[in-house]
């Protein structure tokens, strides 16, 4: 599977599925190398975000960096 597929990403989930607490090691990876992953993860703990709200989240995310573009940084969201 290439690497980045969904497939691959749907592989790595489910292998750590049924490890409670366990990150894919492909998250855990990118998670310990960049410095904003804890902060987006304690926002979407601390407030308490539905599956679905995370869905819309993600949905958002996508759209916005579609094929890897990157929005101006004075661009407003």
């Amino acid at each position: 599977m290439p690497e980045g597929s969904e497939e691959r990403e749907r592989l790595h989930d489910l292998a750590v599925a049924h490890k409670k607490g366990a990150l894919p090691a492909d998250v855990a990876s990118f998670a310990a190398r960049t410095p904003g992953i804890p902060v987006i993860l304690r926002t979407v703990k601390n407030r308490r975000l539905t599956k679905r709200e995370i869905i819309d989240l993600t949905e958002y995310i996508n759209r916005r960096f579609k094929n890897g573009n990157r929005p101006d940084a004075t661009e407003s969201g």
